[in-house]
């Protein structure tokens, strides 16, 4: 795994910072507690794409749920399939 510690990677994430941009990554679950306190340590926003990767996959029972906006009162569409 890439070393996000080092001189070069902490500046420039501090420039991403500093010009308000995100960070995003996809690591497995695993991997975050070593990659995350790094980028975020300089002040970046750190976004973690694809749930975090995890080992097991997504739940099949999601896959089928269509979810409603946020804030409607809608229950949940469930997809056949």
């Amino acid at each position: 795994m890439e070393d996000y510690t080092t001189a070069h990677r902490q500046d420039f994430f501090r420039r991403l910072a500093a010009r308000r941009w995100q960070v995003e990554i996809q690591r497995r679950f695993d991997d975050l507690a070593e990659v995350v306190p790094a980028i975020a340590a300089v002040g970046a926003t750190v976004v973690i794409d694809h749930f975090g990767l995890p080992q097991g996959g997504i739940d099949p029972a999601n896959r089928r749920t269509e979810r409603p906006p946020f804030g409607s009162s809608s229950p949940p569409l469930t997809v056949p399939g």
